[in-house]
């Protein structure tokens, strides 16, 4: 049995911090610090709640892809292997974010919202087809609907 379980599309966000300003087309501005990390509260708060103790599920969707593959290093690194991949269609399944971020703000664009997620309802498996070992399920245990159009 788990404590937590949780089903959501992978995001990888890449982090640009210390620099002046955005570019205007055709210049290029330099950051002072870039970082890369797994992002979204569904991907991070199943590592988060492991490292401390709770036993946890993750559902998500992943391709054969370089970024998929990526996305699966950063869960290496961070020790995490309690998650199920789901077949899905989609050869591109991971919301990249490019985050922008100042002092007190910060600003964001993505590529690929919720391509994972549509895929997903749209060929909706049965409960019983939900992860192993009793599994990841949308929506927790007792199922869920899907996400609004």
């Amino acid at each position: 049995m788990y404590d937590f379980k949780t089903f959501a599309q992978m995001n990888l966000d890449l982090i640009f911090q210390g620099f002046d300003r955005m570019p205007q087309p055709g210049e290029e501005v330099f950051a002072k610090r870039f970082t890369m990390q797994l992002g979204g509260g569904p991907i991070v708060c199943p590592i988060v709640l492991e490292q401390l103790g709770f036993r946890v599920r993750l559902g998500t969707f992943l391709g054969q892809d370089d970024v998929s593959n990526l996305c699966r290093r950063l869960l290496d690194q961070r020790g995490f292997s309690s998650y199920d991949e789901f077949a899905q269609d989609n050869p591109d399944p991971v919301v990249v974010t490019s985050v922008f971020s100042w002092e007190h703000d910060r600003g964001f664009l993505a590529h690929n919202e919720g391509a994972s997620m549509r895929a997903f309802w749209i060929r909706r498996p049965s409960m019983a087809s939900c992860g192993r070992q009793g599994g990841v399920c949308p929506g927790g245990a007792a199922g869920g609907d899907p996400p609004p159009s």
